[in-house]
């Protein structure tokens, strides 16, 4: 694809099984060929496609559905799946905390899981304990692979925090170095979102044709960063100074309109929104290692228009008590936006401003909670 921009994942959300078992079912979804789609796709665009993934439905629907118990289910899935090269990651959603209590031993075995579970008031003390067990029993790296959801987990490429409503073929987009050259060069914002949606919608449809995978094609189109392909960096471009001057609410709200407007008309689904994930954009990693970004601010930009709190480290002392508060300061945004909102918060043994190593997201900074 010409002017920076790739395909991030190509995504199937897997149907709700009709009885069975759980191995039948896993090799029906692994019979697809989500592969051979993304290669033709990547040829098409003269892109690159960087993940394959699958997303399946709620963990106890397909419990329910299969007669099977959720070790069960969870170990037939994750096995398949860590044995299968062709795909990258597979997310696992669950309805409700008091169902995950494996979570931990999970995320330790299975390194391509991802799991979520989305905020209820009366759980609350049980999902910020699971936040403590995961950071400290499993790892920060494992605690990437879960998110808490405020409002239900949407149907999205985009993980953790998604979940398969229907069987589709989805696709997330890799874009900030495309909207910095629009955006150096005069380009309207609406317009370079719009042409890229276009282009990419109609060599996904017509790749749809030749494969095994489902005829129903999504997008989400939030605007994603990936290190020094870096969502921030646009940001900083629109306005024409740093991200923590006034007037960053104002141009994220400007992005997202423009992609709210291809969603609506080229197959959106999911967010649809600028996302700020501290450890996969290296200038918000300057920021936060500077400590003129932390957590409030990052809160702050959630009201406006982010799509959720993601892969931000705060530091071990934070307690249980600060988590619920966090949490509940996210589910009121979330009422007032009215759309879903992610929360992906790790926890380390270190201070603000120091710096952890966090496998292939590289060193990651850790924000301070009260700034």
């Amino acid at each position: 694809m010409t002017n920076g921009a790739d395909i991030r994942a190509v995504a199937v959300s897997a149907p709700l099984p009709r009885g069975g078992n759980a191995k039948a079912y896993v090799e029906d979804v692994l019979a697809l060929e989500i592969s051979e789609y993304a290669r033709a796709l990547a040829e098409e665009l003269g892109a690159s496609v960087r993940t394959h993934r699958l997303v399946f439905p709620y963990l106890e629907d397909l419990t329910n559905a299969l007669g099977a118990k959720v070790r069960t289910v969870v170990e037939t899935l994750c096995d398949a799946i860590e044995d299968a090269k062709e795909i990258d990651y597979v997310a696992i959603p669950l309805r409700r905390a008091e169902e995950a209590s494996w979570v931990v031993e999970a995320l330790c075995r299975y390194g391509k899981a991802f799991f979520s579970i989305p905020y209820s008031r009366g759980e609350e003390a049980k999902i910020a304990r699971l936040i403590m067990d995961i950071s400290t029993k499993a790892g920060p790296v494992e605690a990437a692979h879960f998110a808490v959801s405020f409002g239900e987990q949407p149907q999205t490429p985009y993980f953790p925090a998604t979940a398969s409503r229907e069987a589709a073929t989805m696709l997330s987009l890799l874009y900030p170095t495309y909207l910095r050259r629009a955006v150096e060069h005069g380009e309207e914002l609406r317009s370079a979102v719009e042409k890229l949606a276009r282009r990419v919608t109609r060599a996904a449809e017509t790749a749809l044709e030749s494969f095994n995978v489902p005829r129903k094609l999504y997008l989400d189109y939030s605007l994603s960063p990936w290190m020094e392909d870096s969502v921030a960096a646009v940001i900083e471009d629109m306005k024409g100074e740093g991200l923590t001057r006034p007037g960053t609410h104002s141009a994220i709200f400007e992005i997202n309109m423009a992609i709210r407007d291809a969603a609506e008309r080229y197959r959106g689904i999911g967010y649809n929104e600028v996302m700020l994930p501290v450890a996969e954009d290296n200038r918000l990693k300057e920021l936060v290692a500077s400590g003129e970004l932390g957590l409030q601010l990052l809160v702050s930009y959630v009201s406006v228009c982010v799509a959720g709190l993601d892969m931000v480290l705060l530091p071990l002392d934070v307690d249980d008590r600060f988590l619920v508060s966090l949490m509940r300061d996210l589910n009121a945004i979330r009422s007032v936006k009215g759309r879903a909102v992610g929360m992906r918060v790790i926890l380390v043994d270190a201070r603000p401003g120091d710096t952890v190593e966090l496998g292939f997201f590289g060193r990651t900074p850790v924000a301070d909670p009260y700034r």
